[in-house]
């Protein structure tokens, strides 16, 4: 295998792994493609790859529905270690051969198994404690990240609070250690997936978020910060809510205010970091109103596909959660709202939310699936991933239109009816003659 690999992550022949030679690669849905993938949005040569010595130069060969990276769509870019674009529903991440592990590796302690999730930050591997003969999720950093000293401290730090503190919310780290020029992280492996919020009454919505806030008042002064999205909230086999951290993806997008990129997180970006400004603990406060307020009516209150579109968006408020699902207690919408005031001084502490959650009461209902006003582009072409993933695009609102006549039918078939209606007239003409002449003859 060459310097460099791509790995699909999404979309059909998810898993693959394709060696980069120096030469270029097309990419596209045609039989002459080197890299074929199959996909409705991908044309027959979509785009060019070609490796060099510092990353490989993606160029679009003028496709319809474009090349994206961080959901920009883009004409050509130089692709370093780490970073992942997409075409249609299929993503690839660019890494060198030497980051994979494969299965069977002994790696300190740990024996690798099957590869569970990679992103821009991390690989994540089921492996085997051999000493303790115990699973784990093992979680190793990416080596274009371990110069990063400042996001490897900031990862020290929330990771021994972690383990300090034994929470039964948060998913256990067993482990740190940095071998084999390496930074791994060791986890309990728990067969969990993101929390499912379709189907559940608001009842039951607003208990779930109420576990959420007292577990965040918990960690408010323990330096866990706010999950990006509801994607971090997990559920056990029994449905019990985990908080998987830690999340060294958010720690590395937010420091380095990717999140106000990368299509994903851009909901949960604070307006004044969309701004410009840096990130702080007022914008960990919105990114909680935006998780309460996509959690109660099913989607963020602003929506979009680019940075533009949510600058363009702050010119108007965000509706509010009762104008989309009118059942939400007017308590709860309020704090919400606070939760999202556009003047970063103005919103609630974690705290004083919590403590007054549990007080409101949610009818035992199921809220209307909220309709998205997102603008839609011609080519719905950004898709996820790993956990990067992009706003499903949604269908523009139906228009009324007027009704259309009925189609009037041809010559023969109104002759024919005609001649139906005469006889039938007939028929009823003669019918009612022989009534009136038999009561005219039985009449004394």
């Amino acid at each position: 295998m060459g310097k460099w690999a791509l790995l699909q992550t999404e979309g059909s022949g998810k898993g693959r792994i394709v060696a980069l030679e120096k030469d270029a690669r097309t990419i596209g849905r045609g039989a002459e493609a080197q890299i074929q993938i199959t996909d409705a949005l991908a044309s027959r040569r979509h785009a060019r790859l070609l490796a060099g010595e510092h990353g490989c130069l993606l160029t679009d060969e003028g496709s319809a529905n474009g090349t994206f990276v961080h959901g920009e769509r883009i004409k050509e870019r130089l692709l370093t270690l780490g970073e992942a674009f997409s075409i249609g529903q299929c993503s690839f991440h660019l890494f060198r051969p030497e980051e994979l592990l494969a299965p069977g590796r002994l790696i300190g302690a740990w024996e690798i198994g099957e590869l569970l999730d990679v992103d821009a930050v991390s690989w994540r591997y089921r492996a085997r404690q051999k000493i303790l003969e115990r699973e784990v999720e093992l979680e190793v950093i990416r080596d274009s990240l371990t110069a990063d000293e400042e996001l490897l401290e900031l990862l020290r730090s929330l990771l021994r609070r972690i383990a300090a503190a034994s929470d039964p919310r948060i998913v256990p780290v067993f482990d740190l250690v940095e071998i084999e020029d390496r930074l791994l992280v060791a986890r309990r492996f728990t067969s969990h997936a993101p929390l499912v919020w379709e189907g559940l009454t608001l009842k039951e919505r607003g208990e779930r978020i109420g576990e959420v806030l007292a577990m965040l008042d918990r960690w408010s002064e323990r330096g866990a910060g706010v999950p990006l999205g509801l994607d971090r909230l997990m559920a056990d086999q029994e449905g019990r809510l985990l908080f998987r951290v830690p999340a060294a993806l958010d720690l590395h997008l937010v420091r380095r205010r990717l999140h106000t990129v990368v299509p994903a997180y851009l909901p949960y970006a604070a307006p004044e970091e969309l701004a410009g400004a840096p990130p702080g603990p007022p914008a960990e406060l919105y990114r909680l109103g935006v998780l309460i307020f996509h959690a109660l009516v099913g989607r963020t209150p602003r929506e979009g596909r680019t940075r533009a579109d949510f600058l363009q968006a702050l010119a108007q408020p965000p509706p509010g959660a009762r104008e989309l699902s009118p059942q939400i207690p007017p308590r709860a919408a309020q704090l919400v709202a606070a939760l999202l005031s556009e003047t970063p001084s103005g919103r609630p502490e974690i705290a004083a939310v919590a403590k007054e959650w549990p007080a409101i009461q949610f009818p035992a209902r199921v809220p209307v699936p909220a309709r998205s006003d997102a603008p839609r582009e011609s080519a719905p072409a950004i898709p996820r991933a790993g956990r990067e993933s992009a706003p499903n695009a949604r269908p523009e609102p139906r228009r009324p239109s007027a009704a259309k006549p009925a189609p009037r039918p041809s010559a023969p078939r109104r002759a024919a009816a005609a001649i139906v209606e005469v006889a039938a007239a007939a028929g009823i003409f003669f019918l009612s003659s022989r009534i009136v002449y038999w009561l005219l003859g039985s009449a004394p």
